[in-house]
C-alpha cells in the first residue's frame, strides 16, 4: 500500500500507520513459521487492515496475537486464550464463541448461586442469621447489577469509538487528503486520541468483566 511518492521518504517521515505497514511487510518477507503480535491493527487504516487480515488468513504458520479489535479477532482466531489470576483457559472458537461460552458460564453460576442461597436459607435455624444472609445476598446482587451495567456501558462506548475510528480512517484514505501532510497531520492526531480513548474503554470493559467473573 505504498505509492511511488513514498519511495524517497525516510522512515522518520512516515506516519504511524505507514511505519506499522513497513514493519508488517518486513515480517512477511522473513517467512517465519511463528508470529507473536501485540495489537497489530493499531494505527492501520481500513484498507491496510483488510490487506493484513488477508495476508494473515493465508499464513500457514502459527499466529499468537493480543488485540482489542473484536472484528479482527473474529476474522482470524480459531482459539481464544483467557488468562486470569495466573491461570489460562483455552476456548476452541473465535471471539463470538468465547462470549457465548462466558454468558453460559455466568448463567450457570447464577443458577448455582441461587440454588445455594435457597438451600442455605432453608437450613438457617436462626431468624437473625437468616436476615443477615438475605442482606448479604441483596448487596451482592446490587453489586453484580452495577458491574453488568458497567460492562454494557463500556461495550456501547467501544462500539461508538470504533465507528468514529473507522470514519476518520476512511477520511484519511481519501487520495486528496493522504497526499497532503497538512490535512493528514490533524486527522492522525485525532485518530490517535480516539484510539487512546478506545484503549481505555477496552481496559474498563476488561476490568468490569473480570470483576463480574468473581460472581461465578
Amino acid at each position: 500500500l505504498f505509492t511511488a511518492e513514498d519511495i524517497d521518504k525516510t522512515v522518520g517521515q512516515l506516519s504511524g500507520g505507514q511505519k506499522a505497514r513497513l514493519t508488517l511487510t518486513v515480517l512477511s518477507l522473513e517467512k517465519d513459521n511463528f508470529l507473536l503480535m501485540d495489537e497489530p491493527t493499531n494505527h492501520l487504516d481500513i484498507e491496510a487492515k483488510e490487506v493484513l487480515e488477508e495476508a494473515l488468513d493465508n499464513y500457514d504458520g502459527t499466529l499468537l496475537f493480543v488485540s482489542h479489535d473484536r472484528y479482527f479477532i473474529n476474522e482470524l482466531a480459531n482459539k481464544i486464550i483467557s488468562v486470569r489470576d495466573g491461570h489460562a483457559k483455552i476456548y476452541n472458537g473465535n471471539y463470538s464463541y468465547y462470549l457465548d461460552e462466558k454468558a453460559k458460564q455466568a448463567a450457570a453460576a447464577q443458577e448455582a448461586e441461587a440454588q445455594k442461597t435457597e438451600a442455605e436459607t432453608t437450613l438457617v435455624g436462626s431468624q437473625n442469621k437468616g436476615k443477615l444472609s438475605y442482606q448479604e445476598q441483596k448487596a451482592r446482587d446490587s453489586q453484580k447489577r452495577k458491574l453488568e451495567r458497567a460492562v454494557s456501558d463500556a461495550e456501547a462506548k467501544i462500539e461508538k469509538l470504533e465507528a468514529e475510528e473507522k470514519e476518520i480512517q476512511t477520511e484519511m484514505a481519501n487520495p486528496d487528503i493522504a497526499a497532503s501532510f497538512e490535512k493528514l497531520g490533524p486527522l492522525q492526531e485525532k485518530l490517535s486520541a480516539v484510539q487512546e480513548q478506545l484503549d481505555q474503554a477496552n481496559t474498563d470493559w476488561e476490568n468490569a468483566l473480570e470483576a463480574l467473573d468473581e460472581f461465578e
